[in-house]
Formats: structure tokens, C-alpha cells, sequence
């Protein structure tokens, strides 16, 4: 009787955590940014950006996670870190 009693008690616990986990994802925080910056082994390769921006903006369009979304590139003249 312990033991089932154990085990319903964990099912019911992992239940209320997920469904409070499910609710959390469907609000948004709008303090929270997250930033990727992508570089490319040969900037000046216009078609190569495309077709990578073009399936960036196809995934982030899609994405269940993805509240808002900026694709840019840097200024002209930029610098890069670290080289």
C-alpha cells in the first residue's frame, strides 16, 4: 500500500510540475533576450547569406519558442572581436 501510494504521489507531483512547466512556456518574459551572432568564413559571399538567412527566417517563423526575432547584419566598417 506504501508503495502505490509512493508511486501516486510521484506520477501526481512529475504531473503538476510538467503542466506548470507547459503554462510558464506559453507566457512571455520581456526582460529576457537572447543573442546569436553568426560569422561567415567568407563574408562576401552574398548567395551563401541568402539561403542562410532565408532558412534562419524560415525556422524562427516556425519555432514554438521564437516570441520575437531581428535577422541583421553588422554596420559596414565593423570590426571583429578577438582577431
Amino acid at each position: 500500500m506504501k508503495r502505490l501510494f509512493l508511486t501516486l504521489t510521484l506520477v501526481l507531483t512529475a504531473n503538476t510540475i510538467m503542466a506548470q512547466a507547459e503554462n510558464d512556456m506559453k507566457t512571455f518574459d520581456s526582460n529576457f533576450a537572447h543573442v546569436v551572432y553568426f560569422w561567415f568564413n567568407d563574408p562576401d559571399d552574398e548567395e551563401g547569406r541568402q539561403r542562410f538567412e532565408t532558412s534562419l527566417n524560415k525556422f524562427l517563423n516556425n519555432s514554438n519558442f521564437a516570441k520575437t526575432n531581428f535577422v541583421g547584419t553588422p554596420p559596414k566598417g565593423g570590426t571583429r572581436c578577438g582577431r
